[in-house]
């Protein structure tokens, strides 16, 4: 059975919205610290204070000091990407022989980010940095070392700057402590700092939700040159866009992860920017309680900037369901295609009365009447749908993967 898309209403955005877009897909390059983030670390100040020279093990301590026990275990509670914190290791500095390693004291921990394809993930790893430079005078964090780049507490302005070492950090984050800090002795320890934002992905109640781009909920598989951002566009301003790619299976794909209050039938409207939406046969899969859906959408339909439908569909209470987008099409795709994604909106359904079959889509309104050329950005107006496009439901195999964002 195949159902066309067709439009929907495009109302006040009454819900709320799930995932507040704060960060956007950086550009190949070394880690990007925000500009709110290296404001509030040059209101920080943390004195220096190395290991010494390398004298062999005798120098060393026993292993990792207090405060550095303290902090890792914080991060392993607030920071669930932190995939594995090392810390002490007897040793010198990796290419300076001469010099013993502030691990080799115990004030410095190593966490873990996994990789994307050798890339550091940005997305996973660069939260826990600037939330540490952020907090790092309460703390008593001296030196961070991430994605080929530096912050540390005690210098001028800048406080950061590139990274010539022979380790790129590519693949953690090292952190060293202050004295202060080690023994427990700032303020981080007697009342520990404020948790970063919650990185869950909040539950959509039952009047409906936004979903973001760039929040918790969304999800991201590609490299920094898969995926870019096209900042001041898009419904929160944060528009993101790949480019379309004639294969069998995709290079780069996105995901709004769903966790449902409640069971029930929701409209599902993606937001589009016709700047960045010319392809014709975009992907959509539609994970949910009753099955998968794969939905063809026409993206360059979209004329003006605003809301699109993708269908209509039951989804069940709780978590694991989610929509995703691919940039693989099945059509020759000229060179430089764009696809769009930005933001999903959730609009509970009432159900049919008296329908023989609770899995048949609801009837949409009628297309709007209003110019399809008309401004709706910043609004109440109605948008035109993804005119062309096909709902055709399938069933098919889901394999489990773990996806990683490159921010």
């Amino acid at each position: 059975m195949t159902v066309p898309v067709l439009a929907a209403l495009s109302g006040c955005d009454a819900a709320p919205e799930i995932g507040e877009a704060r960060y956007a897909v950086n550009e190949p390059g070394p880690w990007n610290i925000p500009p709110e983030t290296l404001a509030r670390g040059e209101e920080q100040f943390v004195p220096y204070t190395g290991a010494g020279p390398w004298v062999g093990e005798s120098g060393c301590a026993d292993g990792l000091t207090e405060g550095a026990q303290v902090l890792r275990d914080f991060i392993y509670d607030e920071f669930s990407q932190a995939d594995h914190i090392g810390g002490f290791s007897c040793r010198a500095i990796v290419g300076d022989s001469s010099t013993m390693s502030v691990h080799a004291t115990g004030r410095a921990l190593d966490i873990m980010i996994p990789t994307i394809g050798g890339e550091a993930d940005n997305g996973l790893g660069d939260p826990i940095g600037n939330w540490l430079i952020e907090n790092a005078e309460d703390i008593g964090i001296q030196y961070i070392i991430w994605d080929e780049w530096t912050w540390r507490a005690d210098r001028a302005s800048p406080k950061d700057r590139a990274y010539g070492g022979a380790h790129p950090h590519h693949d953690h984050l090292h952190v060293e402590l202050s004295v202060e800090a080690a023994n427990l002795e700032t303020p981080f320890f007697g009342e520990p700092s404020e948790p970063p934002p919650d990185g869950s992905c909040e539950t959509i109640e039952s009047a409906g939700a936004t979903v973001e781009n760039a929040g918790a909920c969304a999800e991201f598989v590609g490299s920094s040159e898969d995926w870019r951002a096209a900042d001041g566009l898009g419904h929160s301003g944060s528009l993101l866009w790949t480019n379309a790619l004639e294969a069998d299976e995709p290079a780069a794909w996105a995901r709004w992860n769903l966790d449902f209050d409640e069971a029930g039938r929701y409209r599902a409207e993606v937001y589009l920017a016709p700047e960045y939406a010319e392809v014709e046969t975009v992907r959509y899969e539609i994970v949910r309680g009753g099955g998968v859906d794969e939905v063809i959408v026409d993206q360059s339909a979209a004329h003006v900037e605003g809301w699109y439908t993708i269908g209509d569909f039951e989804f069940a209470a709780g978590d694991g369901q989610h929509v995703s987008l691919f940039d693989n099409v099945s059509d020759p795709a000229a060179a430089g295609q764009r696809i769009a994604f930005d933001a999903l909106r959730l609009t509970p359904l009432a159900p049919a009365s008296g329908s023989p079959d609770d899995d048949a889509p609801a009837e949409p309104p009628d297309p709007p009447a209003s110019d399809p050329g008309a401004d709706i950005t910043g609004g109440c107006a109605a948008a035109p749908g993804a005119g062309g496009g096909l709902l055709s439901p399938v069933l098919l195999t889901w394999l489990a993967l773990r996806l990683k964002r490159r921010a």
